[in-house]
């Protein structure tokens, strides 16, 4: 998920390695407010209207760390070299930010699902939740279709989107998108252009709301619509070197 969220940064927010310089610099991202009216009849030499308008949004910014120790001295009396432990705490290091940062991206994309929703055919929005359910009896094998149609009735016609699913409907959709026209029903035909992302935290996640959902739960993500901006000092970026004095370093 937090792989989701990294590859649209560059749609949702262009240049957004220059946005950001210093940690006290209070930043704004700018964007186009869609404007809706009914279309008239008239055609006038003096006709009047609204301006169009924008919006800003003002990113929030978290500070994620992990820390290990070392010593010169420590490999003396262990079986690996000093080189070898070091890498084995930068392994860990990096293991440790993929997996809390997987944790966050999942519990953000969560909740802040959309509670917009005006689709009515075949399924029920639920408000309180903020999910629109389909019955398994009757059109489970029909789900990413009927998605689909959802997407688009909310005005996302024509827009790429990613589905973040739980582990009951990624296997669902797996085994779906493998009937094909070969066999008795072809449930294939809905699952063109579809990505599919498993969240294993979705499950319990989905569990745990009002109506405790338990037979597959699915986000469907618009292209460009989330982002994450990750930002270090620039100095700590590109690496300085203060000789005996201190040195900083990156891992690419």
């Amino acid at each position: 998920v937090h792989k989701l969220f990294l590859k649209n940064t560059e749609i949702m927010v262009p240049g957004h390695m220059e946005l950001r310089t210093r940690e006290d610099r209070v930043v704004e991202t700018n964007y186009f407010l869609r404007t809706t009216r009914a279309l008239g009849t008239g055609r006038t030499h003096n006709h009047t209207g609204a301006q169009g308008d924008s919006g800003t949004l003002t990113p929030a910014w978290t500070t994620y760390n992990d820390k290990f120790v070392s010593s010169i001295k420590e490999s003396d009396n262990k079986i690996y070299s000093l080189e070898e432990m070091h890498l084995s705490k930068l392994e860990n290091v990096v293991a440790n930010f993929a997996e809390g940062l997987e944790a966050i991206a999942a519990a953000y994309l969560f909740a802040n699902r959309s509670g917009v929703n005006v689709a009515t055919a075949e399924g029920t929005f639920d408000a309180v939740d903020d999910t629109f359910e389909i019955t398994e009896a009757t059109n489970g094998n029909r789900s990413i279709q009927i998605t689909r149609m959802v997407m688009d009735i909310n005005k996302y016609q024509g827009v790429n989107y990613d589905v973040v699913c739980d582990s009951i409907a990624f296997n669902k959709f797996q085994f779906d998108a493998a009937q094909g026209i070969s066999n008795s029903t072809n449930t294939s035909f809905q699952f063109q252009n579809v990505t599919f992302i498993h969240d294993p935290s979705l499950t319990a996640a989905a569990a745990g709301l009002v109506s405790a959902y338990a037979k597959g739960y699915w986000i469907a993500v618009p292209e460009g619509t989330i982002a994450a901006l990750p930002w270090i000092p620039t100095q700590n970026r590109a690496g300085v070197d203060f000789g005996n004095i201190a040195k900083y370093g990156t891992i690419q």
